[in-house]
């Protein structure tokens, strides 16, 4: 009796360490959120944008490849918002500053910060 018991106490546990964390972790909401910050005196819009990696990147459970998907997914999310802004391609080029890169579940997420002068 002893021995069963112990047998499916390993079984148990095994099987909670094959489990994917990947599969386990809740869903970060995506999009972009615009604000205005202060920063060394002066204003600026903050653009912080999140995507999800590709289907495709994520059933291959392959962290480049998702890190490398939901970021440009990002860079393109926060882009567009940024031409509401500034219009005009050049100036957005010139003074968008790339303030910082998360990649939180293996890069299944990619969030990221923009900071571009406030002009008004």
């Amino acid at each position: 009796m002893k021995t069963t018991i112990t047998f499916l106490l390993l079984l148990s546990l095994s099987s909670l360490t094959n489990c994917s964390i990947l599969e386990t972790q809740p869903d970060i909401q995506t999009g972009v959120t615009v604000d205005t910050i202060q920063k060394d005196g002066k204003k600026f819009y903050r653009v912080t944008s999140t995507a999800m990696a590709s289907s495709s990147s994520i059933e291959k459970k392959n962290g480049l490849m998702m890190a490398t998907s939901s970021c440009d997914a990002s860079k393109l999310l926060a882009n567009e918002k940024l031409k509401e802004i500034e219009p005009d391609p050049r100036e957005r080029e010139l003074n968008t500053k790339l303030m910082g890169t998360l990649t939180p579940q293996n890069g299944k997420f990619c969030t990221k910060e923009f900071h571009y002068p406030y002009k008004k």
